[in-house]
């Protein structure tokens, strides 16, 4: 599919070739046509039977962290037949395939409705996971933005194993690079995805912006009971770069429906060690999401610790900003243990304009 995107002033067109069936793709599925469903008069989600062509996919021949090669569709023998698609509209209901959608966010249409649209194709999932590849290979950079934003919106192993192989297909340095990085990180709300991130997280040699886009999505990703199994794998892992990126995860983790877990991670106070990144990240999220039953537990270990483990706990009770803990903290301010004092006196400061 090459989607060529004119000049101002210039009507664009959307040149789709017509061809049979391709090969299966990298990741194991067989790979869409390249004309859209919609230029058959048929409907965005009817299975399409040909071989996508999409172009610098491979990036170069380049190998991912699991011996695979970023995906580039197996080129078909194009046949005489062309189609050429008039693309100087800008109506959203005239939008039928996500070729369309590429075609009409790059020629100036409402980004707010081509997000609309992006989240309704993507929930056909696996299925356009070729459409968006497709897209990302285009060399208009809002319309690659949008394959990869799909991508990330479809979130399964499949579709995520195709962006990241993309991603690492690119020089350290390019701004696609960093973008692509970006979206992973900000994206990626699947809960199916978890076992891909923790497999990826597992690995060695990942390259930096690779694992803190991991770290973000998996965090986003999480469940409570993902979160208990964290838990396990982090001590069952003896690698201390994998430990701290799942630690790092949990750091990043909001909502009050974490608090049990993290309270469980952070262990027993009495032997816990500030040099274990898990338990520090446990204390400063339980600090950061600020509900009272973490807020609680913060005040009451810190009595029961002792040396750099409780200087770091009254650095993570000086974090909360939560309103629904300011009586809690009130009351430690007032009449708790000298240690429980002055930390929430820290904390108090974070409420000055509410008392």
């Amino acid at each position: 599919m090459i989607l060529t995107v004119a000049a101002a002033g210039v009507t664009a067109a959307l040149v789709v070739f017509v061809c049979g069936r391709g090969a299966k793709g990298a990741a194991g599925h067989e790979e869409a046509s390249a004309r859209p469903a919609g230029l058959a008069g048929t409907g965005a989600t009817e299975p399409s039977s040909g071989s996508v062509a999409v172009p610098g996919a491979a990036g170069g021949g380049r190998a991912t962290l699991d011996g695979r090669k970023p995906g580039r569709s197996s080129p078909a023998a194009l046949t005489a037949e062309s189609k050429v698609l008039d693309v100087d509209r800008r109506e959203i209901g005239d939008i039928r395939t996500i070729a369309d959608l590429g075609v009409y966010l790059a020629n100036g249409g409402d980004p707010v409705l081509a997000a609309e649209k992006l989240r309704q194709f993507a929930a056909q999932g696996d299925a356009v996971i070729p459409d968006f590849m497709a897209l990302l290979a285009n060399s208009a950079p809002e319309v690659a933005r949008l394959g990869a934003e799909g991508l990330a919106i479809i979130g399964t192993p499949a579709a995520l194993q195709e962006l990241v192989a993309y991603l690492q297909s690119l020089p350290l340095e390019d701004d696609q690079r960093r973008e692509l990085a970006s979206i992973l990180a900000e994206t990626v709300r699947n809960p199916e995805s978890v076992p891909y991130w923790n497999s990826l997280l597992a690995q060695t040699g990942v390259p930096e912006d690779v694992r803190d886009a991991a770290v973000s999505a998996l965090a986003h990703s999480l469940s409570p009971t993902d979160l208990k199994e964290l838990g396990n794998r982090y001590a069952d892992t003896l690698d201390d770069t994998a430990r701290q990126a799942l630690a790092d995860a949990v750091r990043q983790l909001e909502g009050a429906e974490f608090v049990p877990q993290l309270i469980t991670l952070a262990g027993d106070p009495a032997t816990a060690s500030a040099a274990d990144p898990l338990v520090l990240a446990a204390w400063d999220t339980l600090a950061t999401i600020g509900a009272p039953q973490g807020v609680a537990k913060l005040l009451a270990w810190i009595d029961q610790v002792d040396g750099t483990a409780a200087v770091a706990l009254a650095h993570a009770i000086s974090m909360v900003r939560n309103p629904a803990s300011l009586p809690l903290l009130q009351q430690a301010a007032a009449a708790g243990s000298p240690r429980q004092r002055a930390a929430a006196l820290r904390a108090l400061a974070n409420f000055a304009d509410k008392r």
